[in-house]
């Protein structure tokens, strides 16, 4: 995390020139700040932005992640902190961490704990406001503040309730990445002391930190590779109350590894798909597959080439649209709700151009491992025969739909069909154990028509169960092929080539990482708040 110069700290000149001079204090040097250089910025514009991710464990069980980055700020971050008089004139930063950790507990659901932080500074460290939401599993709050007058003035609003707070503000005090800050614009030395003074967002106070390079010495990573890295000892004192941590930095003052003793909570600086695998995993185990009501009349599928569905949900908002990709248009209604139009696919319709696969489509990454010799030995022998293809590398649409169908058939007869479950298998596992719930079945008929040369991916969404009694739609996926012109919808839950308009698509994806939960998750977290409405229009 990228570091900001903070004036109440002090430096190893302080604490050499100390040890040098018999009659001097160390324990007053120790507080005699730096003056400020406010004429020079913490870090170079020019690298920005930056990203960094954290893994986050508790004790041995990883349960989290925290992705912090630093930009220089838009004009739409400035807004919400109010009108600054050289908001123009001046180049202002943009610091931003978001942190969700998962909690399990025997006797009960787990916890999600999230944090956003979001602040907004100058470039040589002023703090200029700060926002963020806090959601503990229990309480919720949200605050946002700006500096005037000598005082941070916080509005906060916790489960509802709107309250003001205002904290004597020092022009040395500084925004709480400030240690991270400090020690990228300045690392540390063994034997070096640092006091380092800055908001605690979560007590709203602030918070003194004594930091104390240790010694450099070798400390594992996440990888479990030795490397030098200098130790600091953090002791921390907020309102009376004092906490001890340890960090641990490379030569360039960036952060690694930390680790609080009290939580036995440690942190290691890793990559982004590794970071949000991990909670990604933990949500997913705890997903709850269950079919949920469809309101609106949908007693029986509709013989027409189009239908349509409304969805609501307020986690809209956030989420983004659904996808209009394939076979769907998608409107807007407001805010929280959309119309989609589902159609079938038609050969004789036009070539879609703005949807290109890419070479993720063919990739075998993650549990579309269509590289495996099990895959291989049976794409040979049962699927690219001679009658089929002749070149599957080099085939033609129809080439393409003639291999699909028979894909799509063969695992349609061969693998059994099983209830979801919160299991992820991976294409290989499927065919060995010749049987597998929705997801399984997608992920193995994706994986099949790559290792066939198709761009394939998998279509992430929800299945309508038609009932003239109580119509219900469930957590569904299946897979979508490009036949060198446009996406076709294909499932193996099907006894047809042809996917009727049932399905109803949120996202799709091609799983290019060991992480496939995360855009399933995309789904799945809309049914703890949505509303689907079936809207069946004629063609």
């Amino acid at each position: 995390m990228p570091v900001i110069p903070v004036p109440s700290e002090t430096s190893a000149t302080n604490r050499r020139e100390a040890d040098s001079n018999p009659q001097s204090d160390t324990s007053l040097a120790s507080e005699s700040p730096l003056q400020p250089n406010l004429g020079i910025g913490w870090i170079d514009t020019g690298s920005l932005p930056i990203l960094q991710w954290e893994i986050i464990y508790l004790g041995n069980r990883p349960v989290g992640y925290t992705r912090r980055s630093i930009e220089i700020a838009t004009p739409n971050q400035v807004e919400p902190f109010g009108d600054f008089k050289d908001a123009k004139s001046v180049t202002l930063l943009c610091l931003e961490a978001e942190s969700r950790i998962r909690i399990s507990r025997k006797s009960s659901d787990p916890i999600d704990q999230t944090v956003f932080l979001r602040t907004l500074e100058k470039l040589d460290g002023e703090l200029l406001g700060i926002e963020g939401n806090i959601d503990t599993g229990v309480v919720k709050r949200k605050f946002t503040g700006n500096v005037r007058d000598g005082a941070l003035n916080i509005q906060i609003t916790e489960d509802r309730v709107v309250s003001s707070n205002s904290v004597p503000w020092d022009p040395s005090y500084r925004g709480p990445f400030a240690i991270e800050q400090s020690l990228r614009k300045s690392p540390m030395e063994p034997k070096e002391i640092r006091v380092v003074r800055y908001l605690d967002p979560f007590q709203m106070a602030v918070t003194e930190s004594s930091l104390e390079g240790l010694s450099v010495g070798q400390t594992v990573d996440f990888e479990g590779q030795f490397a030098d890295r200098l130790e600091i000892e953090n002791r921390s004192t907020t309102q009376g109350r004092t906490s001890n941590s340890l960090l641990w930095t490379d030569r360039n003052g960036i952060v690694r590894k930390s680790y609080t003793a009290g939580l036995d909570r440690l942190s290691f600086d890793c990559d982004p798909v590794t970071a949000r695998y991990v909670i990604s995993k933990e949500e997913f185990d705890a997903s709850s597959f269950k079919d949920l009501p469809l309101l609106g009349s949908f007693a029986t599928l509709p013989d027409a080439q189009q239908g349509g569905f409304r969805i609501a949900s307020e986690l809209l908002r956030h989420d983004g649209s659904i996808s209009s990709k394939t076979n769907q248009i998608v409107e807007r209604v407001n805010e929280k709700t959309w119309d989609v139009q589902v159609r079938s696919v038609s050969e004789d319709g036009g070539q879609d151009t703005a949807d290109l696969p890419g070479q993720d489509a063919l990739a075998s990454t993650g549990v579309i491992d269509w590289k495996e010799p099990t895959i291989q030995r049976w794409l040979s022998s049962q699927i690219a025969t001679s009658d089929s293809s002749a070149n599957t590398g080099s085939n033609t649409q129809s080439q393409r739909r003639v291999l699909a169908a028979k894909t799509r058939a063969w695992i349609s007869k061969n693998v059994g069909r099983t209830e979801l479950d919160r299991t992820l298998q991976t294409a290989t596992s499927t065919l060995r154990n010749r049987k597998g719930d929705a997801m399984d079945q997608a992920i193995l008929l994706t994986g099949a028509l790559r290792g066939l040369s198709i761009p394939a991916r998998v279509a992430i969404g929800f299945r309508a169960e038609p009932s003239s009694i109580r119509p219900t739609y469930r957590l569904h996926l299946w897979a979508e092929y490009h036949d060198s012109i446009r996406w076709i919808p294909i499932d193996s839950f099907l006894e047809t080539d042809t996917v009727p308009i049932d399905r109803i698509k949120i996202t799709e994806s091609t799983m290019p990482s060991l992480n496939a939960y995360e855009p399933i998750l995309t789904a799945i977290r809309l049914t703890t708040d949505m509303e689907l409405t079936a809207r069946t229009r004629k063609p």
